[in-house]
This record gives structure tokens, sequence and C-alpha cells, in this order.
């Protein structure tokens, strides 16, 4: 019980009322033993007497807790009037008021109770105390309207009935009425109390979840990270997920401020102005830094806690880890830019890198060069040798590029077997060279895959200068234009 909840006041009685009976019940293997000496069997009671003279207690308080009696359970006179009995008993036990003597039998030591007052007070506590209980918690099977109470108020009290009965009927009637002496079995019997609370708590869940430890098992297993901040923005309490996420312990967390995970400008003071006005934060874009100083993308939230007053008592913090979603934005980004035959840029991104470089260009006052490329006799290929054969000569093309060019040289596939080659802080003094280069390492990729073909490919410039502007299309149309005149060239 104490495993599940314990910060449940119910458990916790639960837990005590359940010792009071095996601590009886331990010292009772003893005094049951006729091999002890009597000295032992006397301390072995004396012990035993914290278990039966207090469960009586611990059953009136578990009834009031079960039973939600929270007003009673809220004045001051309750709890004395409940713990002053059995404390009483238990020193009246071991001052010797209650026993006065122990006697050997075949099945271990006979207790010799007194007759003084005391005992009778004690028969009177027990049967008071468990009499109450037993009535507080039938009449609340009776009054409430939740089906799984009454189920659980219906089994304690039957668990609780048989054994006050046959307890009393074992202890204290039959010991007075019969002229033979038998072993006290109250210990034993309680054991139907110990079973029906198991049953209750296996069938009907009773002590298991309440809506606090809801409340705690949901927080700690959220897959999201929550952070309670106090009215200044401090650090009140985490759940395992910021732990995991952040590195931290949670003692290395607690009183820290919230900008610990984030550093954008006034993060605190803006966050605590909107918790004050009641403004909620929606899915807020922001990187979470965590011990090791990596920088997670998250989205963050929050709300304000109000207390009673309706001033404000904390703010709610929840953080979604995106770092999945920002890996498949950016794979759908490249999927959208990148050309997945060659894996050079598409038409479209390339275009949009061009007029990038334009711009950047007039701006730095510095030249960009341009070429347009088709591969020469691409459809005979395809036609001659399959077009499994022709993507190769596509990829194979693609190579070539990278390998010749600089890394700040953009390529881009235009469609088919037509390509644009992008070189920034070039002029249409570099188109010789690039040609040139080009041309070698063509020349060398023929000799090393022989093929039954040759690669070839034609090109065409154009130049962008600041003083002299000319627009995008206008400078793919001219690369376009001296690009066909070459290949009419070969030709003829």
């Amino acid at each position: 019980l104490l495993w599940k909840d314990p910060k449940s006041l119910l458990n916790r009685v639960c837990a005590g009322f359940l010792a009071c009976l095996a601590i009886w019940s331990f010292a009772y293997i003893f005094i049951h033993n006729i091999n002890i000496l009597k000295d032992t069997a006397m301390l072995f009671d004396n012990i035993s007497s914290i278990g039966w003279a207090s469960f009586a207690s611990f059953f009136l308080w578990f009834s009031f807790i079960f039973t939600e009696k929270k007003e009673i359970l809220k004045t001051r006179i309750i709890y004395p009037l409940i713990f002053i009995p059995p404390l009483l008993f238990i020193y009246t036990q071991w001052a010797g008021f209650l026993t006065v003597d122990y006697i050997k039998k075949p099945w271990g030591w006979e207790i010799v109770w007194s007759e003084s007052i005391w005992l009778y007070s004690y028969y009177l506590y027990y049967l008071l105390f468990m009499a109450i209980g037993l009535y507080l918690i039938l009449n609340f099977g009776k009054k409430t309207k939740e089906p799984i109470k009454k189920k659980q108020a219906r089994i304690i009290f039957i668990a609780t009935l048989i054994p006050f009965i046959l307890g009393t009927l074992t202890d204290m009637i039959l010991p007075e009425l019969l002229t033979y002496n038998m072993p006290l079995l109250g210990d034993v019997i309680t054991l139907i109390w110990a079973l029906g609370i198991v049953y209750v708590v296996a069938k009907y869940k009773l002590m298991v979840i309440t809506p606090a430890l809801a409340a705690d098992n949901i927080i700690s297993t959220m897959a999201d990270s929550l952070i309670l901040l106090d009215r200044q923005g401090t650090i009140a309490s985490v759940n395992k997920a910021v732990l995991d996420l952040s590195g931290y312990g949670k003692d290395e967390l607690k009183g820290k401020s919230i900008e610990i995970f984030f550093r954008e400008k006034d993060f605190k003071s803006t966050l605590l102005d909107r918790a004050i006005k009641k403004e909620a934060v929606r899915n807020y874009e922001l990187n979470f830094k965590t011990k090791t100083g990596d920088h997670i993308p998250v989205i963050f939230s929050s709300s304000t806690m109000m207390d009673e007053a309706g001033g404000m008592a904390g703010i709610v913090c929840i953080i979604k880890d995106i770092t999945e979603l920002k890996k498949a934005e950016e794979k759908l980004e490249k999927l959208a830019r990148i050309d997945s035959l060659t894996g050079c840029y598409n038409r479209g991104y390339g275009l949009e890198l061009l007029d990038r470089q334009i711009k950047l260009s007039h701006r730095s006052k510095s030249p960009l060069l341009l070429t347009f490329l088709d591969i020469d006799g691409f459809k005979a290929i395809n036609d001659n040798f399959g077009h499994d054969e022709g993507d190769k000569v596509l990829k194979e093309v693609n190579g070539l590029f990278k390998s010749t060019l600089r890394e700040i040289d953009i390529i881009c596939r235009m469609g088919g077997d037509e390509f644009l080659l992008i070189f920034p802080d070039s002029s249409s003094k570099e188109a010789s060279p690039i040609r040139n280069r080009l041309k070698k390492n063509l020349s060398q990729l023929n000799k090393r895959i022989k093929k039954d073909y040759q690669i070839k490919f034609s090109m065409g410039f154009s130049e962008y200068l600041p003083d002299k502007q000319k627009a995008l299309d206008e400078l793919i149309n001219i690369a376009d234009q001296k690009m066909y005149e070459e290949k009419k060239k070969k030709k003829e």
C-alpha cells in the first residue's frame, strides 16, 4: 500500500493497522512456544500489546478517512480521543495491571488476566471503537452513490465484522464461560480482515489510485517535458522527461531560473509578464539548451496557475522535443530541392539560387558566370542501350561536375539531359579554363567507364555584370543560344 501511494493518508493508516496485527501475531508466536521461559513469554506479551491495544484505534481512524469524515478529522480533540486509550493500555500492560501471571500449557503459555477495572476498560474501548468504525462503514456503503465505493464498503464491513465477532467470542466471552482453558485466537482470526483488505485492493483498486497519485503518474510518464515555475519564474518541479531531455538531475534544477534552458533575450521577464496578464503561450518554437550545451529544437507552451484568490500561483510550462519533426522537415525540404536521380539541385531550386546569386552579385559589385549544358546524343544512348544506361550517364556527368568545379559553384539539372552551372565571383575570362577542365576530365571519364559510346556535351556561357544588368531569363537564354550554336557547329 505504501509503495503504491506513500502520500495517501488512507494508505498510511491502513498500513499502520496491518502493522498492529503483524506485531500482535509475531509476538504470539513466542507466547505459543512451550520451550521459552516465563520471563520471555511476559516480554513478548508486552510487545504484543503494541498491536492488540492499538489496532482498534487505527481501525477507527481508517474508518473516518474511508468514509470521508473530513470535518471530524479536522477537529483537534479527535486525535487525543483516538490515541490516548491505546497508549494508556500499553502502559498498563507493561506495568502489570492487565496481566498478572503466565501458566505453561500444552499449547504454550496461558495468559492470566487481572480482574481489575483496567481489563474491563480495555474491553469497553475495544468494543466501542470497533462498533463505531463498523457503523461508519455500513452507513457510508448505504449512502454513497458510487458503485465501486459501495462494493468496497460492503466487503470491508463483512471482513471486519466476522473477525470482530469471532475474536470477541474466543478471547473475551468463552474464557469467562468455559471451565477449561483454550489459547487466545484473536491474532489468527484477524487474518480474515487482512484478507478482506487484500481482496478489495486487488478487485476494486482500493488505495491503489488516488487523484493525486494519478496526476503524479500522468505527469511523471508524460512524453512531453513539464516544468512548474513559482511566481518568480524559478523552477519548483520538473518531470522525468525534463531530466532525460536536459541531462540535469532533479536537485540541480530546483530553485534555478527557467533561463537555464532558454537563452532568448528577456525570456523570463516576458514569460512572467504574460503570466501575470493570464496570457497563455501556445506553440512557440525555441531552442532548448541542455547541460552539455547542446541546443534542441522544441515547441514551448505555458499557462498560468491561479490561487484561490485569483492571483498567480505559478506557471505550467510544456516543452515538446521536435528534433525528429525538424529532421523530417529538412528531409522534405531537401527532396523539394534535390533532383532525385542525380543528387544535384533541381530546376525550381536552381532558378531560385540563380536569382539570389544575381542579387548578391549586384550588391557586391562582382561578376557572375553561368553555363547551360546539354549532353550530345543522349537520345541515341537511351534508344540503343536503354533508359537505365541513360540514367547512369546523367549520374556520371553530375559526378564529373562535382569533381571538377569548386565547392561554391552550383550544379542544377534543368530537366532531361540539360544542366545549369553557376559560377559566383567569376567572369567570362574564366569560361575557357572551365571549358578546358571539363573537357579534359570528360575524356578521362570515357576512358574509365569503357562504354560502347562516348559521353559528350555542348556548353554555352553568359555573364552577369553589375554595371550591365541582365534579367535571369535573359542570362539563361544567352547561354542556351550559345550552347545550341556549339552543338550546331559539331554537327556541321
